[in-house]
């Protein structure tokens, strides 16, 4: 069977900052989507994983603003919100300890789709579900 392993707290937390951040970066008339897909990544797309994606039809991200709104502390040139600049950093802390990682797309004025890509894991065939699994800590949460 394969699943994905990780904190389910966490990985909330970081689907819920990115629906946050899409719901303040968004006026009522657009419209912003959750969904996820099963697909691959990584070098010569080797590993399996899921991907969940929110997407919304904002004024989108300027292409100075995409690497940089990951850090700490930092917010983008159109901010329109009072946020602390955390959310994005804490999204990508929380999908790098579990493997994964965070990515966006945002033709300017057409709107953001930010990915959460966790990688799949095969867990050996066992009459009882697995304890628990240790994962690294996050630091600065």
């Amino acid at each position: 069977t394969e699943t994905v392993l990780g904190d389910r707290q966490k990985l909330t937390g970081a689907i819920l900052n990115l629906l946050r951040n899409a719901a303040q970066h968004t006026q009522p008339a657009d419209s912003i989507e959750l969904g996820y897909r099963f697909t691959r990544f990584g070098t010569n797309q080797n590993c399996r994983c899921v991907q969940f994606w929110v997407s919304d039809t904002g004024e989108g991200i300027c292409v100075e603003d995409q690497q940089r709104i990951f850090a700490r502390f930092t917010r983008g040139q159109q901010r329109r919100s009072d946020g602390s600049g955390l959310g994005l950093a804490i999204a990508k802390t929380v999908a790098e300890a579990h493997g994964g990682q965070i990515t966006l797309t945002s033709p300017q004025g057409q709107g953001a789709t930010f990915y959460l890509t966790l990688p799949k894991m095969t867990l050996p065939k066992s009459p009882q579900p697995p304890e628990s699994v240790a994962l690294p800590p996050i630091i600065g949460l």
